[in-house]
Parts: structure tokens; C-alpha cells; sequence
């Protein structure tokens, strides 16, 4: 995809079906159109769907009566996400010693009371590196 250029949509929707369905992400049998998909987007958001206008908001993870159904869906989405991540981190904190974690602020800003429910509040401990351009370091 050319950045800047907006592709067409028919096209730019049936290359995405065709990579699911070779990836094994959806079954191969599955036929769905970029026009059933745009007929089920208007129906579940009571409004147009102009794919030149889509951004990130519409299917933000946003819960409540106003919010939009691929907005709900995308809550539900986030919901089971976080759940199995902390799944995962249970279950590798119960077989190791040591687990090591790296994923975004996100993510641990929307997880930081089930953390501190499992392992106690974080402990910080500021160091010194001559080396580095700022002197206070996390540890």
C-alpha cells in the first residue's frame, strides 16, 4: 500500500481475505464480500462506512451506550486479551524463577491492579550510569 494513497477498497478488502484464508486465520471456504462487510458495519454502527475516513476511533475499545458496536467488540477484544496475557504471565511466574516481561505502557497501565493483586505493589530503584545521558535510571 502506498502511504498517502488510499487504496480501493474492494481490492485492498479482498487481498486482506485472501491472506486470512492462506494463513489459516479464517476458513479458506468462507466467502465475504467488501459489500457484505460494508452492509454489516453500516447495520451494526447505524451509520456510513467511507473507508478513506476510517481511524483508529472506530474500533477503539470503548464500553457504554454511546459507544459504537466495533467499539464494544473492540473492548470485549481488549477484555480477553488482558486476560490471557495475565493467564500467561500466571502460568510462567508458577514454572520459572525468573520471567521477564516487556510490552507497552498500555498494556500495563490497563493491567497495573490484577499485577499488584498477584505480585505486591512495584518496588523502583534509581541508579547512576556516568554513561547515560540522563542520571536517573529505573531498575
Amino acid at each position: 500500500m502506498n502511504p498517502g494513497k488510499i487504496p480501493d477498497f474492494d481490492t485492498w478488502f479482498n487481498e486482506l481475505m485472501s491472506g486470512l484464508k492462506k494463513s489459516l486465520w479464517i476458513d479458506p471456504a468462507l466467502e465475504f464480500t467488501s459489500d457484505e462487510f460494508t452492509r454489516w458495519y453500516e447495520s451494526k454502527n447505524h451509520g456510513k462506512f467511507e473507508f478513506s475516513q476510517i481511524n483508529s476511533e472506530a474500533p477503539a475499545p470503548v464500553s457504554g451506550e454511546n459507544a459504537l458496536f466495533t467499539q464494544k467488540m473492540g473492548f470485549q477484544f481488549a477484555l480477553l486479551r488482558d486476560t490471557n496475557i495475565l493467564q500467561v504471565i500466571t502460568d510462567m511466574l508458577n514454572k520459572f524463577d525468573r520471567v521477564l516481561i516487556v510490552y507497552g505502557a498500555g498494556h500495563y497501565a490497563a493491567q497495573k491492579v490484577a499485577l499488584a493483586d498477584m505480585l505486591g505493589q512495584p518496588e523502583y530503584t534509581y541508579i547512576t550510569d556516568p554513561k547515560a545521558n540522563s542520571p536517573d535510571l529505573y531498575r
